[in-house]
């Protein structure tokens, strides 16, 4: 960090956007309007994006925490945590605290005793790999709140996207604000659908076909704006 600080700022600011852009176009949204913009989104990486580094069992984010913004895994590997209904025929702990019936699952031993001790029968678990992101809805809805918890299985590096920050950012850039203003609507009505579906919410990205897109024009299990009056592929 001392290195950065004799550095031209203009170098600077490049570094941090050879650094995070390569995260961050594994959303499509972040790589188009990045890829529309170059100046906009070194501006992005040098203002609106910070890094997290945790070692194994470290917490990224829980339910206590007031959302900051969306998280990338950078490096390592991660697991989401969030609570599900019980379901039909699930196990159950009797009054000697002994668990009967099937267990919903069963979480491999790679995993540290400080993942493992937070786990019950009625949570569920899902890997995240380097590349992957969570807590989207936190730069689209102002009171998001966290559903679940991300802890890293081993050392690892995220990346957050700050929502305060994105935005600061993005005012300055007329057609990037543009295409967040379209996307942010289309993520809040496919929220509003999954919410009438009685389908669960969580901080994972949504999980619906590869080959269906919203209305508007924007695929939103990859994060993609699509030019308007295009078909699906």
């Amino acid at each position: 960090m001392q290195l950065l600080k004799t550095l031209p700022d203009g170098m600077v600011r490049e570094l941090f956007q050879e650094a995070h852009s390569s995260i961050l176009h594994s959303h499509a949204f972040f790589r188009e309007i990045g890829e529309g913009d170059s100046s906009m989104e070194m501006n992005l990486c040098s203002n609106a994006v910070s890094e997290i580094h945790v070692l194994a069992g470290d917490v990224i984010f829980d339910l206590s925490n007031r959302p900051k913004g969306m998280y990338f895994l950078a490096q390592g590997v991660g697991i989401y945590f969030h609570s599900c209904s019980p379901p039909i025929g699930a196990a159950r702990e009797d009054k000697n605290g002994t668990i009967n019936g099937s267990t919903s699952s069963i979480l491999p031993s790679l995993f540290p005793k400080k993942v493992r001790s937070r786990l019950d029968i009625h949570t569920l678990q899902t890997i995240i790999e380097c590349g992957e992101h969570l807590a989207e809805p936190a730069l689209w809805i102002s009171s998001w709140r966290h559903q679940g918890h991300l802890q890293a299985t081993l050392d690892a590096r995220a990346v957050l996207v700050s929502t305060e920050q994105l935005f600061k950012v993005l005012q300055d850039y007329a057609s990037a604000f543009a295409d967040a203003i379209l996307y942010a609507r289309c993520f809040v009505k496919e929220m509003n659908h999954s919410s009438q579906r009685q389908e669960g919410l969580t901080d994972l990205p949504f999980q619906i076909r590869p080959r269906t897109r919203s209305p508007s024009g924007i695929n939103l299990r990859s994060g993609q704006v699509l030019p308007e009056g295009s078909g699906a592929a």
